[in-house]
């Protein structure tokens, strides 16, 4: 579920991988990877997206989808 998130959130923003690589700090082969699902991504990138995305980690993980629920809930609390 990852790998079709991740390139469908970048497609929507129209970033390519290498734009989405130099902003997370990775290599190109990274996000590549992570798209075919031949690596998996790790935790702190899957924040750093979810942030990119304004999306939540469990949208990208495929465990929700509300793309903002958990964001949403956190902004609540805090207020």
């Amino acid at each position: 579920m990852l790998e079709n998130r991740i390139g469908a959130e970048r497609a929507r923003l129209r970033i390519s991988q290498s734009e989405l690589a130099k902003e997370l700090g990775v290599s190109n082969k990274s996000v590549s990877n992570w798209e075919v699902d031949a690596k998996k991504c790790p935790p702190k990138h899957l924040i750093k997206l979810a942030d990119r995305f304004t999306c939540t980690t469990d949208y990208l993980l495929g465990i929700s989808e509300d793309k903002y629920q958990e964001k949403l809930a956190r902004k609540n609390r805090m207020r």
